[in-house]
């Protein structure tokens, strides 16, 4: 019985890493195809900084959302708790300060398996809002205020939005459940598939590099897939 028990759930963690790599990869495929379309006449005419700021705004309302569920069917916990103390919240301001630097993800998420993945996005995707506020301010303020929050947006610009608010919430899915490898291959993957798609939604040429670069992504997606089989 605990054979089978142990089968099962090396199932279903081998289903969720699927899934969230399978999700991953394709709302990176459509970002930049999204960010693409989102342009008019060459230029955005909506704001980059209010973008990010609803870009953190909806991954945080999403975060509570699914925590709503599990405190609906499994209680709070103390790992599925929002509130937290000091120590821990502190270290969520620099990897969403510096977001870029997405390896830093992985000294907070893996830092604590057992603590919630949604209660680490909510408090990562908080400070987010809080610094892209800041950046409304510096670099966008004056065309809010004279033209407003949501000047130049388009249903094009929505969706953009709501695919990288799922993208950011993807990739912390896929650092948590599985690893950097995962995620890197992830997104070699979409890469590709965005490049094909371009060449029939923008007239795109590929170059040679880029099929020398797609059989070298594929060879190395094949050996580490046998790697993983044969530990």
């Amino acid at each position: 019985m605990g054979k089978l028990g142990d089968a099962f759930v090396d199932n279903s963690k081998w289903k969720h890493k699927t899934l969230v790599t399978v999700a991953l990869t394709f709302l990176t495929s459509s970002q930049a195809i999204l960010i693409a379309w989102s342009r008019r006449a060459g230029k955005y005419d909506y704001s980059g900084t209010t973008a990010n700021f609803l870009v953190e705004a909806l991954k945080c309302v999403l975060s509570l959302l699914a925590l709503a569920k599990i405190w609906n069917t499994d209680g709070v916990t103390e790992d599925n708790r929002v509130g937290t103390t000091l120590d821990e919240v502190k270290v969520y301001p620099i990897p969403a300060a510096l977001y870029l630097v997405k390896n830093l993800l992985q000294a907070i998420i893996k830092k604590r398996p057992s603590r919630n993945i949604n209660v680490q996005n909510f408090w990562l995707y908080v400070f987010g809002m809080v610094f892209n506020v800041a950046a409304i301010f510096i670099q966008g303020f004056d065309v809010v205020l004279n033209k407003g929050f949501f000047h130049g947006y388009s249903l094009i610009t929505t969706c953009m939005i709501i695919n990288h608010a799922l993208s950011g919430i993807a990739v912390s899915m896929v650092m948590k459940y599985a690893d950097n490898i995962v995620k890197v291959y992830s997104t070699s993957v979409a890469m590709l598939f965005t490049a094909v798609v371009s060449v029939f939604l923008f007239g795109y040429h590929l170059s040679l590099a880029f099929f020398l670069g797609t059989m070298v992504v594929s060879v190395s997606i094949y050996l580490h897939s046998i790697g993983k089989i044969q530990r």
